[in-house]
């Protein structure tokens, strides 16, 4: 009995020997396996690691392009002229130093002259009224019977003096006569060119006729006035200010209108408690006209601090951004969207931050809402997903 249970016993352990060891041939291979595994999924997690840097510069450069996108427009100068678009440079200001002058372009009343007769004659006018006239332009013909007479006479004189020097006979008392003669021709005429026996009156200077001073075919003696007359002059502005304003506007102070500079002059308070202020140019200003409406800025004192400034009509919304159309310094016919933030307001000026090259550049004052509806829209971004780390991905999880 004892022997069989050994037996039993012994054939037991045979069978777990033969089952242990397919075990341990078959699985110990596996962890090694397994382990390898384990390192590709960790390589892989690793690439993957590195994608979003990949992506993250993709989206930055997308968002660069959407930032570009839709902000500038191509404008040919014909389609400029029909919108009528005008452009003004913005201007480096002292805004918080300035007094805003209102008033009109006139003409300077100490510039006006007249033309006067050079002699005693009968008046023939080349010139009406508001004609303008250029140096050394006729402006009338005075035909002198003085002149006539002497010229005449002067003539008759040499005539008789050549019969004389055909038949080789010499007239001392005859030459000695003409020289008194054209000496007293010369007096009469200095300085006047004469035309069969006309006096030709030019103009010295360029101008404009205000109103003839006589009639036409009229008798004038010398020295009279023969046109009223207003050379081309630099226009002067004058603006009409309260008292309690006028006290901050001293003559001598400096004016800028554009890129024309004058000196400010007080005029004498009138009763209705208005002062007149007069602004003198020393050139003519561009784009002026006698009776045209104007604003120009006084600076009162000097030492403040400028800053850019643009008018009040290049400023208008898009969304809930101030923004101004400026031209590209580099290509006449583009025009780019710019956001600024807008400061300090005198009178027709803002100034404004955020425009590029320091602000040295040109301000759309007209014809900026059509370029605004104008504007390309931006293309609609496509459908995606934000990560936790605020990436914008494309597609599905």
């Amino acid at each position: 009995m004892k022997t069989i249970t050994l037996m039993i016993s012994f054939l037991f352990c045979l069978m777990g020997f033969a089952h242990d060891a397919p075990t341990c041939q078959g699985h110990s291979p596996a962890p090694e396996v397994e382990a390898h595994d384990h390192e590709m999924e960790a390589h892989d997690h690793e690439v993957e690691a590195h994608a979003p840097k990949v992506e993250v510069h993709d989206h930055e450069m997308e968002a660069h392009d959407h930032a570009a996108e839709g902000r500038a427009i191509d404008v040919p100068a014909t389609t400029q002229t029909l919108i009528g678009l005008k452009t003004q440079r913005a201007e480096k200001r002292v805004l918080g130093s300035e007094v805003i002058l209102r008033g009109r372009f006139e003409q300077d009343p100490d510039a006006a002259g007249v033309v006067t007769a050079p002699v005693a004659g009968r008046v023939t006018l080349k010139m009406k009224a508001y004609d303008a006239f250029q140096g050394g332009d006729v402006l009338a013909l005075i035909t002198s019977p003085e002149l006539q007479m002497r010229e005449g006479e002067l003539k008759a004189l040499r005539k008789r003096l050549e019969n004389f020097q055909a038949v080789n006979v010499a007239n001392a008392e005859l030459e000695m006569q003409i020289q008194l003669k054209q000496g007293e021709w010369d007096a009469l005429t200095e300085g006047v060119e004469v035309v069969n026996g006309a006096i030709v009156v030019r103009a010295l200077t360029a101008g404009t006729v205000v109103a003839r001073s006589v009639a036409e075919g009229a008798w004038v003696e010398m020295g009279a006035a023969l046109y009223q007359m207003t050379p081309v002059a630099p226009l002067r502005f004058k603006a009409l200010l309260p008292t309690a304003e006028a006290k901050r506007v001293k003559s001598g102070l400096h004016v800028h209108y554009g890129e024309a500079h004058g000196e400010v002059k007080r005029g004498i308070t009138a009763e209705a408690g208005l002062t007149p202020i007069y602004v003198y140019f020393k050139d003519a200003v561009a784009g002026a006209l006698d009776g045209l409406y104007a604003e120009m800025a006084c600076v009162t004192q000097k030492g403040g601090e400028a800053v850019v400034a643009v008018p009040k009509r290049a400023v208008l919304r898009m969304g809930i951004h101030p923004t101004v159309f400026i031209r590209d310094p580099h290509h006449a016919d583009r025009f780019i969207a710019c956001e600024v933030t807008l400061g300090e307001c005198v009178g027709e000026w803002i100034s404004v931050e955020g425009l590029p090259h320091h602000g040295q550049v040109e301000v759309v004052t007209a014809g900026q809402y059509e370029l605004k509806f104008a504007l390309p829209t931006a293309k609609p971004q496509a459908a995606g997903h934000y990560h936790a780390d605020g990436t914008f991905h494309t597609g599905e999880h």
